[in-house]
């Protein structure tokens, strides 16, 4: 008290020399303050007659860290301003900006507003949003409703067609939201143009999307293989069918799905690799055996996994770890807890020397660095750096990364 008495008088003449100053960041911090509690009453929904969504926001936390995407460079080209985004496969995404939802562009301009309470990707130009009176409906890409739907939930467009879910059954919808398929099935799943593989009190069959039942419901499961060929299982066995669902093998204990002409089944112990035929190309003693795309295969044995070409021909010794999909030619390994690359022929490419690294997107791979998230380019050479612990894959050009 003595010192501040002491020194009263200056404070005087300093106070009274800086006092327009004082008044501009008072009256900043007031905007600053007002904008905040702004912000806080918005995501809340205070601003809202709703009462869905002021209980939605009661439960709302606003994340302390957002999300924005960076360029090939590394630079920042959609600030983080966002509680949540997706990927930019796209030319438009959604991003929720303070507990709603809505899409933005590559560049970050806001293209549908910020209004949903729950939103979709899109799919073949059409997306599914779901405003705070819980209601669905579709949209185009500029934003206009399509059609208001009385729906449960729904599977995203493919080939103009989706499926919807409402009071306990599936059926089929086109883009204009209109029912090809009502909904009476149990479960319903897009397999290819307009067929569907349809299941009905425990029993699969397919169906087109006019309702025709083009296989009996009449099995344990079906899968549309490749090749042109469909899988179904009846009675603990598998076998084939063609396109016009007439049976081609025989049948087998366990099978899989045909890739690239070749399908793997099992008899007397044995792995055996049919051909499109159903002629065997090689007979093979594994523990385990599947399929790594890019007519490559992985073998395990006591516990550790090996390389296998299209014809069965054993391309290394079991010695990794783990070895992810093919994809470009390479694909990610692990040994001891560490990963890296390997190519077709087995060989490391880049060691395992990363706490985890991922497939290639868009012409790079994303590892985790000493300080965060880093990007190999084609050339296994690091060429973004970033401080964050959170970036994902590129997509067009871009990746969503979250701040620390």
């Amino acid at each position: 008290m003595l010192i501040y008495a002491h020194h009263m008088k200056f404070y005087k003449v300093k106070i009274a020399s800086y006092k327009p100053l004082l008044v501009l960041i008072a009256t900043a911090m007031l905007f600053v303050m007002c904008k905040n509690d702004s912000n806080i009453a918005y995501a809340q929904g205070q601003d809202s007659n709703n009462v869905i969504e002021s209980e939605h926001f009661k439960n709302y936390d606003i994340p302390e860290l957002k999300w924005g995407f960076i360029n090939k460079g590394g630079a920042v080209v959609i600030d983080p301003i966002y509680d949540d985004v997706r990927d930019m496969k796209t030319q438009l995404t959604a991003a929720n900006l303070l507990g709603r939802w809505g899409y933005i562009d590559t560049i970050g301009n806001e293209k549908i507003g910020f209004r949903y309470k729950q939103v979709s990707d899109f799919y073949d130009e059409r997306a599914f949003v779901k405003d705070f009176d819980n209601n669905w409906s579709i949209i185009d890409t500029k934003g206009k409703i399509i059609k208001t739907l009385l729906i449960d939930d729904f599977r995203n467009f493919v080939n103009n067609l989706a499926a919807v879910f409402i009071k306990n059954k599936w059926g089929v919808i086109n883009k204009d939201g209109e029912y090809l398929i009502e909904a009476t099935y149990d479960r319903l799943t897009s397999i290819e143009k307009d067929l569907f593989i349809a299941e009905k009190d425990g029993k699969k069959g397919i169906i087109n999307s006019k309702g025709n039942i083009l296989l009996e419901l009449a099995f344990d499961n079906v899968y549309k293989s490749g090749d042109g060929l469909y899988r179904v299982k009846l009675n603990d066995e598998f076998y084939f069918l063609d396109n016009n669902f007439q049976k081609k093998s025989k049948n087998y204990k366990y099978a899989t799905n045909f890739k690239d002409n070749r399908a793997l089944v099992k008899e007397n112990g044995l792995y055996t690799l049919l051909d499109k035929h159903f002629q065997v190309i090689t007979e093979l003693e594994m523990d385990n055996l599947y399929y790594l795309e890019e007519e490559m295969w992985a073998y395990s044995r006591n516990g550790k996994i090996g390389l296998m070409d299209h014809n069965g021909s054993l391309l290394t010794s079991p010695k990794f770890d783990q070895v992810n999909k093919f994809k470009g030619g390479n694909a990610v390994f692990a040994d001891k807890d560490m990963w890296g690359y390997v190519n077709k022929l087995g060989m490391k490419l880049v060691p395992a020397k990363f706490p985890l690294n991922w497939d290639y997107h868009d012409g790079l791979a994303r590892v985790i660095v000493n300080r965060g998230i880093g990007y190999l380019d084609e050339k296994y050479r690091l060429v973004i750096s970033t401080p964050y612990f959170e970036a994902r894959d590129f997509y067009n050009g871009i990746a969503r990364f979250q701040e620390n």
